[in-house]
């Protein structure tokens, strides 16, 4: 580098420096301030206030430039945009500040030449390092801050796993959160009912509506439970036993008739037939009904794919029911719960791979220096070997896909096990294509 360009290039690199010393100041690089936090959670840390302009401003620079110099070459713009991503990625500056981030700058240089493989693959180098200190934002629960670094992602590089599969995580979590609070709303546990929908709305992104919709199910099932409480109150009240016994028999009647027969809780046909009485003809009888109704449920809740409730009713209807009846349903049910374990997509590393195939490099991706990855999915089948592979995505697209394919096509498992037997399983892994 002459004299020249180093000189121009010391203001830009100051500013960089400043960047850092101010994120340092600030308390971007601490998670505490005994001990250092890992680079890549670092680079995603929020300031808790504004932070002072260095002495050179970085960020402004290119507009400047920009408006000074309109006839600036193509080539130039992006070389100049390269080179403050590459001095910010050099000093960790990859989401934060935004506009003084790598991710900006790599931004700018394709806004300029959308069709830079350089550009591109040193990008994809760097959301390979934001995605490492995102899945362990995750891994932390820090869900909010993961969601802002996906958002900013976003407006880079939309279609960028990271961003799938953040947004994936989080919808699961909210998954979780609403079964638990209808769970404890069907049990009687309000106060818990409510932290765990407090819990999914705390989550960031998340469906206002649908969980409004949750909120008016748990409702629902409180109003429920006190209406059954009030009926309990309205029979005991009932001076004539006769009229007790069938105000008795017509509410577990209707709870049956109302689907509510293991649920919810002091309001399901089952807690019901339980209160204590001497009616023993009349609680035998609506016994064997209460069991018809069990009986009757598992095949439609195996359908929704309700497999723990799907075990409480055949539970229920096992009880005094037809063995043979009884013996069908739980065959159906053991085969759900397999092809239910057998879609359930997990981590490569939940496997045994007893043979692993690198894949080729594409000659032609080599040619032009192209980096990469592609994300497939596959079955790993009972005798170890793979099938059912497929590409969720790539980038760059279609580049690299067939190499992915054929190294995965030769890949060799130890069988996955279930229950005793050996199942199809369902996995997933990225393929990288990187030239170092």
């Amino acid at each position: 580098m002459d004299e020249q360009s180093e000189k121009s290039s010391l203001p830009l690199l100051l500013g960089i420096t400043a960047c850092v010393v101010a994120v340092a100041g600030g308390g971007w690089l601490y998670l505490d301030s005994e001990s250092p936090a890992p680079i890549e959670n670092t680079i995603f840390a929020q300031p808790s206030g504004a932070v002072e302009p260095a002495a050179e401003d970085i960020s402004a620079a290119p507009t400047e430039a920009a408006e000074a110099e309109p006839a600036m070459a193509e080539a130039t713009l992006v070389d100049a945009e390269l080179r403050k991503a590459r001095l910010a990625a050099e000093a960790d500056v990859l989401v934060y500040p935004e506009r003084e981030s790598a991710l900006y700058y790599f931004g700018r240089a394709l806004e300029a030449d959308p069709d830079n493989a350089i550009v591109r693959a040193e990008l994809d180098s760097v959301l390979t390092r934001i995605e490492v200190g995102v899945q362990q934002q995750l891994e932390n629960e820090d869900y909010s801050g993961a969601y802002r670094v996906v958002e900013i992602v976003k407006g880079y590089s939309p279609d960028h796993a990271l961003v799938s599969e953040t947004l994936s995580v989080l919808d699961d979590k909210t998954e979780s959160y609403v079964a638990a609070a209808l769970d404890e709303a069907r049990n009687g546990n309000d106060d818990a009912a409510q932290a765990a929908l407090a819990a999914a709305s705390a989550l960031p992104g998340r469906n206002r509506q649908y969980l409004n919709s949750v909120a008016s199910s748990i409702e629902e099932i409180r109003a429920s439970r006190a209406a059954a409480e009030r009926e309990r109150r309205a029979r005991a009240q009932l001076a004539d036993e006769a009229a007790k016994k069938a105000a008795w028999v017509d509410a577990v009647r209707a709870a049956i008739s109302d689907g509510n027969i293991l649920s919810p809780a002091d309001a399901s046909a089952v807690d019901i037939l339980a209160e204590e009485n001497d009616w023993n003809d009349e609680r035998a009888a609506l016994s064997a009904e209460l069991r018809d109704a069990a009986e009757a449920a598992v095949a439609p809740a195996i359908e929704g794919g309700n497999l723990d409730m799907a075990e409480e009713y055949l539970a229920l209807a096992a009880d005094g029911g037809s063995a043979d009846s009884i013996a069908n349903l739980r065959t159906q049910l053991d085969a759900a719960h397999m092809q239910a374990e057998s879609n359930r997509i997990v981590e490569l590393s939940a496997l045994t791979r007893i043979t692993a195939v690198a894949p080729r490099y594409p000659k032609r991706a080599l040619r032009h220096n192209k980096t990469g990855w592609v994300e497939v999915h596959f079955t790993v089948l009972t005798s170890g070997a793979t099938g059912d592979i497929e590409v969720v995505q790539s980038e760059p697209e279609d580049v690299f896909n067939n190499a992915a394919i054929k190294a995965v096509e030769q890949w060799v498992f130890e069988p996955f096990e279930y229950r005793g037997q050996v199942i199809p399983k369902r996995t997933g892994t990225r393929v990288v294509f990187n030239l170092e």
